[in-house]
């Protein structure tokens, strides 16, 4: 017997399914989480290069870097998204990174 039978040979009711404005306010989130990535793609020039500094800023983060925005979330992925699309990080090529390293 599943679940839904105990509970329905029991006498109880079912847990309700997600009602309509809860599931409209999920859609919502969805949509904002995906309009924030759209932007950061743009903002760093293409999904590879977001790949990139996001798996390369969650090592830094990992390794106890400060968080360069104020943000309550632990996710690590919103946080990097945040610090990109507030323009506090971006990607800078090797040979780029050598040359402001050998200046300061």
């Amino acid at each position: 017997m599943t679940a839904f039978g105990r509970a329905a040979a029991a006498g109880t009711a079912a847990a309700p399914r997600t009602s309509m404005p809860d599931q409209n306010r999920k859609e919502k989130v969805l949509m904002d989480s995906k309009m924030r990535i759209e932007d950061a793609i743009k903002k760093v020039g293409g999904r590879f290069k977001l790949t990139v500094l996001v798996q390369k800023r969650i090592q830094e983060l990992n390794k106890g870097a400060p968080r360069l925005v104020s943000s309550t979330s632990k996710n690590l992925i919103e946080v990097v998204l945040e610090e990109i699309l507030q323009d506090k990080i971006h990607l800078v090529r090797e040979e780029d990174a050598k040359e402001i390293a050998t200046t300061l």
